[in-house]
Formats: C-alpha cells, structure tokens, sequence
C-alpha cells in the first residue's frame, strides 16, 4: 500500500476495503502502515477491514493476537476459512471445530463493537445508579 495508492482508492469512491493479514503477527507493522495510509486518505476506521486465514497453519493463539491487535486499531475483521470453506460446514484442517467456531464468535463480536461503539447485544436491566 502506498500514500498514492490510498488516495486513488478514496478518490475512486472505492468503499469497505479491505487489507489481506494472511501471514504471522510479525506482519503488525505493514498491516498498520496499511491502514495509516487508508486513514491519511479519508477513510474512516469503520470503512477498513482486515482478512485473516483461519483454519490454516496460522495457529488460532496467533489470529487471536492479530485480532487483538485489530480492537486497539478499531478495524473490522473478515474471517476467510482455508480451502474455501463457508457457511456452517467448516472441516477442521489445523484448527479444531471448537477452536473455528470460538475464533468466528469473537470475530462476529469484534465487528458488532466496532461497527456500533458498543456492544448491541448487552443488556443491562440493572438500573445505573449514578
């Protein structure tokens, strides 16, 4: 990615991009010079999505960390499932079933927060006091 790159994408009114994070954590810099470079040219947290490869030989602990890494960056994340897999039907390759159904929980989730500042899907019936 590039500055002139990101302003082309802006000023082509492309909208929800999206940047590809398919290897390790050791990736971290170049991803966020990514979005930095996004941000610079107009676009807007909310409007940047980060692919991850699940399921893959990334380990589940290290996607975990990237996504950690995407809540401080408070950009979307899009789950991409090796080998084409969607839907419910995901076979486990190097994951565990567990592991693909917990990792795709959390990514639905982070999104929710990100999309919407909050989580939609609390509900507090406590009253605050204040």
């Amino acid at each position: 990615m590039t500055d002139e790159l990101a302003e082309a994408l802006k000023e082509s009114r492309f909208q929800n991009i999206r940047l590809a994070w398919d290897w390790g954590f050791n990736q971290q810099l170049k991803v966020k010079d990514g979005i930095n470079k996004l941000l610079k040219a107009g676009y807007k947290n909310k409007d940047i999505m980060v692919f991850m490869i699940c399921n893959w030989k990334i380990p589940v602990s290290e996607n975990f960390k990237k996504m950690d890494l995407c809540k401080i960056w408070n950009v979307k994340i899009a789950d991409c499932y090796y080998d084409n897999q969607y839907g419910r039907n995901k076979k486990p390759f190097f994951w565990t079933a567990d592991e693909i159904k917990l990792f795709r929980r959390k990514v639905r989730k982070h999104n929710q927060m990100v999309i919407f500042g909050i989580d939609p899907e609390y509900n507090n019936k406590q009253e605050v006091l204040l």
